[in-house]
């Protein structure tokens, strides 16, 4: 274990102001401009912290109100969406997708994909990190459908993501298809302004904070028309674009 004794630190050599009204300076003018870069930091972080904020607010509206602010309303019976549009309907989730698992038995060199706070992407082995002995028996992924995390549900910071590339992935996510009345793009929306407040935690059992994929097909959604879904999707698309483009800015 590397270790530091006290007598290599009593023998370092400082340079320092020799009188101590030149310390003093020093001191003063650190602490004046520390104080001055702490403030700035602090009200960064506050504008990053209500730009994301803004971003949940864009999702929500538009995924339980659509785009059309003169459209007659009506009570949704869903906690979290209120009231919606009164063209849209409400149906179970099991009616919108099913659940796919394709496994690969032999791993030969595919793309590792991971769900991360950035989406689904492909894993960067040279970054390091835990990897299992082998990716023989991770399950096949297809571009257009969505992949969500159902376990450790309380402490996973990004439970579902849009499926961009072919890959594979670890068996534990569950993979999605879209019925041909549902939109993967808009849904991928609609399950992340779950996600923001962990809406679904009260579904979670046991010490994984897991749920089945039947629990989750019993769920009450909002359905808005499916095109109308698709116009939802591309909006969001722009608008978050621009939103995380000023977030990456001020960081």
């Amino acid at each position: 274990i590397p270790t530091m004794s006290q007598k290599k630190i009593g023998n370092f050599q400082l340079q320092i102001p020799f009188y101590p009204e030149d310390q003093n300076a020093v001191v003063k003018f650190l602490d004046a401009k520390c104080a001055e870069i702490d403030a700035l930091t602090a009200d960064i972080q506050s504008q990053i912290d209500t730009l994301e904020q803004y971003k949940r607010s864009v999702i929500t509206e538009a995924v339980t109100k659509g785009l059309n602010r003169d459209v007659e309303m009506k009570e949704s019976g869903i906690e979290w969406a209120e009231q919606i549009p009164a063209h849209w309907r409400t149906m179970h989730n099991k009616y919108l997708m099913h659940k796919v698992k394709e496994i690969c038995p032999v791993y030969n060199g595919e793309d590792i994909l991971s769900l991360t706070m950035q989406g689904v992407i492909v894993r960067d082995f040279e970054l390091g990190g835990k990897m299992p002995a082998s990716f023989d028996g991770y399950q096949i992924i297809h571009p257009g459908n969505l992949l969500m995390c159902l376990f450790d549900y309380d402490v996973t910071p990004r439970c579902i993501g849009y499926i961009n590339n072919e890959g594979l992935a670890s068996p534990a996510y569950s993979q999605f298809v879209m019925e041909p009345i549902a939109d993967a793009h808009y849904y991928y929306y609609y399950y992340l302004m779950l996600d923001f407040t962990k809406e679904l935690l009260h579904l979670a059992k046991n010490l994984r904070h897991s749920f089945t994929e039947e629990q989750l097909g019993e769920i009450n959604t909002v359905v808005p028309p499916v095109n109308e879904q698709r116009e939802i999707a591309g909006y969001l698309d722009k608008k978050v674009a621009i939103i995380d483009e000023a977030i990456s800015l001020k960081n």
